[in-house]
């Protein structure tokens, strides 16, 4: 059969263009194979499948699994929380309260968390990290460390402001104030599912609400 010269042109071209596009494709099959069997259970030829390549492919990309990890936590989480701190710093207004502009990226955490693939990842590195500590390092380094800082400034200003007291130590609160989301997280994917009880008292509703409450309380409390 003979080819004629824009076919020759455009079969290259599409080769091409799904050469570019193998790395987001591998991200988004390990991705989502990490999230469905965690890190233990994933192979490297699961994810080649899932992404339409040959094992080999990966190598190509990525030298192993950790690797593989890194770049999604990298690609896809990291950016997500450079967007949080470009919106920190520019998106919310200048004269918004320390507790306001908290409770607004908590609330922003809170719906990926909830309501996107993301808090699945979560899930995996708490369950798995003891086992796979370099896994964790990653995790921790590209997404918890610098989530914390994020927290950590908004806690430190209204310190600054006389908003919230001194007393309160910024790393610890931070993470005590993060907590309850991913407390969330894992009790909607593991009791919930067999308790209608935990359910009921993790809708989502009743949840923010009285998030808001303990976190109002305990930060704007006066200390004398």
């Amino acid at each position: 059969m003979d080819v004629t010269q824009n076919e020759a042109v455009t079969m290259p071209t599409k080769r091409r263009r799904r050469k570019e596009a193998r790395p987001q494709e591998l991200l988004e099959a390990a991705m989502a194979l990490f999230i469905e069997r965690g890190y233990a259970a994933t192979r490297l030829e699961d994810v080649a499948k899932r992404a339409g390549v040959v094992k080999g492919t990966i190598y190509l990309y990525y030298a192993d699994k950790l690797a593989l990890f890194t770049a999604v936590v990298e690609q896809v989480i990291a950016p997500l929380l450079g967007e949080d701190e470009q919106w920190l710093t520019e998106g919310v207004p200048a004269d918004a309260a320390p507790f306001d502009r908290l409770w607004m990226l908590l609330q922003r955490w809170g719906e990926r968390i909830f309501h996107t693939p993301l808090g699945g990842l979560a899930k995996l590195v708490m369950s798995e990290a003891s086992n796979f500590p370099e896994m964790a390092t990653v995790y921790h380094d590209r997404v918890i460390h610098p989530a914390m800082a994020l927290v950590e400034r908004v806690i430190i200003d209204g310190q600054k402001r006389g908003d919230f007291p001194v007393t309160l130590q910024p790393k610890a609160t931070a993470r005590l104030v993060v907590a309850p989301l991913l407390q969330r997280s894992l009790w909607l994917s593991s009791f919930a599912v067999v308790c209608s009880e935990a359910s009921e008292a993790l809708d989502e509703a009743v949840f923010w609400a009285n998030y808001r409450l303990l976190l109002r309380d305990g930060l704007l409390r006066r200390v004398e």
